[in-house]
């Protein structure tokens, strides 16, 4: 657990330095004391969002969430409403792809209404306070979706790359197999023939026949030299 919770960046740790005010608000007499205990729920809830792999577990983290910021922006104090932030960040970059399938997507956008509604039915707030709220919402929508784009445009470069570095190993290793059926087919004939050049050569200096042994090493120098200018051929792929 705290191996995963040192790989979560840390801007994930920081963003709840905001939990301070319903604390604060708990000490000073504003909210009663049972906030503070749905408020350590709330921090466990959002690091298990970050954190479990199992399925059941996370979704019923996500909607302890959703059931916080509706309550506290509701009923306690409208500041509440910005919490929907948490929400938004973990949309964007711990779970999985947002789209207007995803129930947690649905979720995020139909507690935007539900909270209006409650304020001003609860608070009694004018439009001007509404329509700050619903711009709020609105920032946070298009924040999501915004960075999620960036992150999905990422994702697809990152792909590409990958692709391209595979792309990049086929050839080379498809380079490597054709110099190596070029070598062998080349220098296979080639040895063959400086083998037999070198017995003949041995057998007319045996003979005494240093003439005939003469040509056969000025042979063996040709098709050495003809050899060194096909391997480079080859490797160069001339």
């Amino acid at each position: 657990m705290w191996e995963k919770i040192k790989k979560t960046h840390y801007m994930f740790h920081i963003s709840l330095v905001f939990i301070i005010f319903p604390i604060a608000g708990v000490i000073s007499g504003e909210y009663p004391l049972l906030l503070l205990f749905w408020t350590v729920l709330f921090v466990g809830a959002y690091y298990t969002v970050l954190l479990s792999k199992h399925a059941l577990i996370q979704a019923l983290a996500w909607w302890m969430l959703v059931a916080y910021i509706f309550y506290a922006s509701v009923w306690l104090n409208l500041g509440f409403s910005w919490y929907i932030f948490y929400l938004s960040n973990l949309l964007i970059y711990q779970l999985d792809g947002i789209s207007f399938k995803s129930w947690r997507f649905w979720s995020f956008l139909t507690l935007q209404p539900a909270m209006l509604l409650g304020i001003y039915l609860v608070n009694q707030v004018d439009a001007s306070q509404l329509l700050f709220f619903l711009t709020t919402f609105m920032f946070s929508d298009f924040m999501t979706l915004g960075l999620h784009r960036i992150q999905t445009d990422e994702k697809i470069r990152e792909e590409k790359v990958k692709q391209n570095a595979q792309l990049n190993l086929f050839l080379a290793e498809n380079e490597r197999n054709r110099i190596g059926r070029d070598l062998h087919d080349s220098l296979g004939h080639t040895f063959a023939m400086l083998s037999l050049k070198a017995e003949l050569t041995q057998q007319f200096l045996d003979l005494g026949a240093y003439e005939q042994a003469r040509k056969e090493v000025g042979e063996i120098h040709d098709i050495s030299r003809q050899s060194m200018a096909d391997v480079r051929r080859i490797i160069e792929n001339q």
